[in-house]
């Protein structure tokens, strides 16, 4: 097989950290670029490796490779980091390498690749150096290219991108609690938001279907942010003729199962209400299964959350002791993990019961010919004499053959009730990864400073947009790093971190004492008009809006460069003034900004450990000499984006930044051991 892995023979990889990048220690198997003045360079990719894995076996594409380039970043300190991408040359000789030319072209059948070279493959550039691999970039092929002739060679260009692409391609339900649902895998998902037919559709993969028999169609459904609707049963003298009817006598086959469903039920009627129920009467045998709300008869009070199944001989009937007739939206999961093991959530906590005098065990009872009924009895087994209709809303009722843990189910009633509301933005992050199946070796997540209202996003909303504004709201980093990590910084992240508060490398011309030198005339230091904003409005979603403004820049020195920053998310008002006032001392007056550096490393090998550890949003020092006569320009920058260059014995790195914080020291943060001091003077937002 062509190519060659890189994991060396020395077992398993070993990593450690440097710069506060993981990198491997296991030299290459056999070196093709290393000298006394240029690192070993790999190019890998993995065949046989799937989008989500973290590791695998890599091949080498090292011997084919004519040469690329691959940048991540953005321009600007307040873009949003856009989809890191990589394009590379691969040149195949059938008399030097030994093997067929066309062994990248994605139609040649009889290629050792052949229904290998996909789209979503994994591949990564590293380099290594003085005993330590470090890595450049990683992340997805899009493109293998078109294979064509050039002479003897067999010549393909092949396009990747990052992290990013991926999660722009996962596409989104309603809502957070939507999400969730689906990763559970439901048996059967009735969402009950139709309002233009009678029939209810099955939002699970299965197929199953009912029917709305008098019931309000298309009310406001319980979920935040969620524009899927619900049903209502009215309190009127024809409450006992309205049910929702799912038409599956098999919907669940037995135990473990787990039913669940929103509910607002009015305290106005002494009455039982029913959720679902399920019930089946031959001559002198019938069989239950209720999820109800009780009557003033069971355990002195109406309201009760009532859960049994009777198989016609012995039963199982579990009540709650919390209430739940008030008018207000309550998560309610049903459990029946076995004959005797019977237990109720409500809103994501589970319930203390009471057993019903003389419950013991109920093998399930088999089929319901009738189907399930939701909100009110089956409608062979109702009566005038048994008004048990609902007496409020129902929404999203969800089946599930299997018995959900009580994590998940609080989980899913985080999200049914609140939206994943008031919670950090780092804490966001992670649960909405974790919701999407996001590995966690790939990402490095920060605790958020923001406090975040419900999530918000519409059907069909990519996973990286829903991210970015969360980012946008926090004002910090959210980024893929060069080993493929997904990174979410706070806003605090450059104010105290030592990779942001002190240079971690020095750059120069060749006049100059810096280490690291650029190449000639390929620094740009420029005073950036866009770096100005005064005045600064920030908004909030749901939300006041506020304007701040330094009237004496304005008037005399900058005139008006008004700038509005993304909208928040935040969830209070409180802190958008905060906001306003921190961004207007953060950028109103003029910068400098680094449009531009060019580093060869073949002239400055000896800092590749140091140029190879840079990453966003790190501090560097520029110098720039336009006269031998005078003192020098220096600058501290922030690195915005890295470009790297390669071909066989070349490379070269570019590199944008931005104007660091000019209060960073002076800032009061809070919880903070050295930045916490009440005699510091600006509050950090």
């Amino acid at each position: 097989m062509p190519g060659r892995a890189t994991r060396g023979p020395h077992g398993p990889d070993i990593r450690r950290s440097r710069g506060g990048t993981s990198v491997e220690v296991v030299p290459p198997a056999a070196p093709l670029t290393l000298t006394a003045d240029f690192p070993e360079v790999a190019l890998e990719w993995m065949p046989d490796g799937k989008p989500n894995d973290v590791d695998g076996t890599w091949e080498s594409l090292t011997p084919y490779l004519a040469g690329g380039t691959c940048k991540r970043g953005r321009k600007y300190e307040l873009d949003r980091f856009v989809a890191g991408t990589m394009t590379f040359t691969l040149k195949v000789d059938p008399n030097r390498d030994g093997v067929p030319g066309r062994i990248f072209d994605r139609e040649y059948a009889a290629g050792i690749y052949y229904g290998k070279l996909r789209s979503m493959k994994q591949v990564r550039l590293r380099v290594w150096w003085e005993g330590v691999w470090y890595p450049v970039w990683r992340g997805y092929v899009v493109s293998w290219g078109t294979v064509v002739k050039d002479g003897a060679l067999w010549v393909s260009t092949v396009q990747c991108r990052d992290a990013f692409e991926r999660l722009e391609r996962i596409r989104l339900p309603s809502s957070a609690w939507a999400l969730l649902v689906q990763k559970q895998n439901p048996s059967a998902w009735f969402r009950l938001g139709e309002s233009d037919t009678n029939r209810v559709t099955d939002s699970s993969p299965n197929g199953n279907y009912g029917v709305y028999d008098n019931v309000t169609q298309g009310v406001q459904g319980l979920v935040p942010n969620d524009a899927d609707g619900a049903c209502e049963w009215p309190d009127n003298d024809e409450a006992q003729d309205m049910r929702v009817t799912i038409q599956n006598p098999t919907l669940i086959s037995g135990y473990p199962f787990t039913i669940s469903a929103l509910v607002q039920v009015r305290g106005d009627t002494d009455n039982g209400t029913v959720i679902v129920h399920a019930a089946y009467v031959a001559g002198s045998t019938t069989q239950v299964l209720q999820i109800a709300v009780s009557n003033a008869t069971v355990n002195g009070a109406a309201g009760r959350v009532v859960f049994g199944v009777y198989n016609g001989v012995s039963f199982r009937d579990i009540t709650s002791a919390l209430i739940v007739s008030d008018n207000k939206p309550h998560h309610i999961v049903a459990v029946a993990r076995s004959a005797s093991d019977f237990a109720i959530y409500i809103d994501g906590s589970k319930a203390e019961v009471t057993v019903y005098p003389g419950s013991g065990s109920a093998t399930w009872p088999g089929t319901f010919p009738s189907g399930y009924s939701i909100g009110n009895l089956p409608n062979d087994y109702d009566s005038a004499s048994l008004n048990y209709a609902m007496r409020g809303v129902i929404d999203e009722v969800v089946f599930w053959n299997a018995a959900l843990s009580a994590d998940t189910i609080a989980a899913l009633s985080f999200a049914a009730l609140d939206g994943w509301s008031d919670e950090q933005s780092g804490a966001r992050v992670a649960r909405f990864l974790d919701a999407i199946a996001w590995p966690a070796d790939l990402r490095e997540i920060e605790d958020g400073i923001s406090v975040l209202q419900a999530a918000s996003w519409s059907s069909g909303a990519s996973a990286l947009s829903v991210m970015q504004t969360w980012a946008d709201t926090e004002l910090g980093a959210f980024f893929p790093s060069p080993d493929g990590k997904l990174v979410w910084r706070s806003r605090h992240y450059p104010l105290l971190d030592v990779h942001a508060t002190q240079a971690q490398a020095n750059f120069g011309d060749a006049t100059s004492t810096a280490p690291i030198k650029y190449l000639r005339d390929q620094c740009a230091l420029v005073t950036d008009e866009n770096l100005v904003r005064n005045p600064i409005i920030a908004s909030r979603r749901n939300g006041v809006t506020v304007t701040v403004a330094d009237d004496e820049l304005v008037a005399n020195e900058t005139g008006d460069r008004t700038h509005s920053l993304p909208q928040s998310e935040d969830l209070y008002d409180a802190v958008i003034r905060d906001r306003a006032v921190w961004a207007l001392n953060r950028w109103k007056r003029e910068k400098t900004r680094l449009a531009g550096m060019t580093v060869d490393l073949r002239s400055n090998i000896a800092q590749l450990p140091t140029l190879f550890t840079l990453d966003m949003g790190y501090r560097i020092n520029v110098e720039q000499n336009p006269d031998p006569d005078t003192d020098p320009i220096s600058v501290d920058q922030i690195v915005e984006s890295l470009t790297h260059t390669f071909a066989p014995k070349q490379w070269r790195i570019g590199i944008e930044g931005s104007p660091p914080d000019p209060n960073v020291g002076s800032y009061l943060i809070l919880d903070d051991e050295a930045a916490g001091l009440l005699d510091t003077g600006l509050m950090a937002y």
